[in-house]
Order: structure tokens, then C-alpha cells, then sequence
């Protein structure tokens, strides 16, 4: 076709990794990437994003499964996937803020944390390395985000960095204050 990457039974194949662990996980993992790439899928589609963060996939598994190219392909091909995809993984690290307030973090809520950092680490400097690039602008600095038409209207509100920034700013906060010396009562 256009000489980009797409997944098809090799690209399957190619990513059992042999430490990811259970093998549905595994399954779970690249068919949720592969649909990503594929087919547009919905925020509101929360078995598909449950399956695909709660993986127990190393970062290993995640920069294996996930090349360049599946990374520039998602940004080419389906931007709003990708919005979508980042907007998910901002709203588990809340998620995650939350839980950390309330005292234990759940497993499965604990698994997504890791999943979704591995993730961001994966694919953020393949959304900077072009600075120019209007769709990664639009996503990550635009309110309401990137529209694939001017009739799409802006359904997500504020950029996706700003969520990002302001919920780790709160983090890190709330883990300072959780964990700094308590003054001697006088």
C-alpha cells in the first residue's frame, strides 16, 4: 500500500514475549494495539482499554510490541485514536491519583499505572519529533483537542498536557505532603 507498517498474523507472531507472563494478557496486549491501528475505537469502550492497561506487560514487551512505526502510523493514519488513546492514559494516572488518596491502590489499578507510564514512554518522542506536526499540536496543546473536520466539534475540553501536567502536579503533591516530617506538637 503506502509502504507504512500494519498489523496482519506476523505482526502477532513477532511480539510473544517470552517474560510477558499470561499468555491471554499477552494476547489481549497486541490485539488491543493492533485494533488501535486498525479501527477507530471508542472512549467510551471500556473493556477494550480496561484489557489493554491492566496487562502485565514489561517495558520490554511494550517497546517490542510497539515499533516506531506503529507509533507514526497511529499519528498518520488514526489521530483520533490516538487522542482518545492519550486521554485514556491520562484519565488511569487520575484514576490512580484518586486511589493513592484513598489509601491502597487495587491491583488491576496498579498493573494500568505501570502499563500506562511504560506506554507514555514509549510513544511520546515519536509525538515530538516532529515540532510542527498540526495533529500532535492540536491533541496534546488545543482545546477540544484534534478535529478531523471542522464540524467535529471540540468534545475534550481542555488539551490533553494541560490534564496531564495539572494531575501529576497534584500527585506529587499529595505524595510530598503525605510523606514530609510532622512538626512536634509544642
Amino acid at each position: 500500500e503506502d509502504g507504512r507498517p500494519t498489523p496482519g498474523p506476523a505482526f502477532a507472531r513477532q511480539f510473544r514475549c517470552a517474560g510477558m507472563g499470561n499468555s491471554d494478557s499477552h494476547a489481549a496486549f497486541v490485539d488491543g494495539v493492533k485494533r488501535l491501528l486498525v479501527e477507530d475505537v471508542p472512549d467510551d469502550d471500556r473493556e477494550f482499554w480496561f484489557a489493554l492497561f491492566t496487562a502485565p506487560v514489561s517495558i520490554e514487551d511494550v517497546f517490542e510490541i510497539i515499533g516506531p512505526d506503529h507509533v507514526r502510523q497511529l499519528r498518520r493514519k488514526r489521530p483520533r485514536n490516538l487522542q482518545v488513546f492519550l486521554r485514556r492514559i491520562v484519565g488511569t494516572m487520575s484514576d490512580v491519583c484518586r486511589a493513592a488518596d484513598e489509601g491502597v491502590i487495587p491491583s488491576p489499578l496498579a498493573t494500568a499505572a505501570n502499563t500506562v507510564i511504560r506506554l507514555l514512554t514509549r510513544i511520546v518522542p515519536f509525538l515530538l519529533e516532529e515540532p510542527e506536526d498540526p495533529v500532535v499540536h492540536d491533541i496534546l496543546w488545543r482545546s477540544g483537542g484534534h478535529r478531523a473536520s471542522p464540524a467535529a466539534g471540540g468534545e475534550f475540553g481542555e488539551p490533553v498536557l494541560d490534564h496531564l501536567l495539572e494531575d501529576r502536579s497534584d500527585c506529587v503533591q499529595d505524595a510530598e505532603a503525605a510523606t514530609a516530617p510532622v512538626a512536634p506538637a509544642a
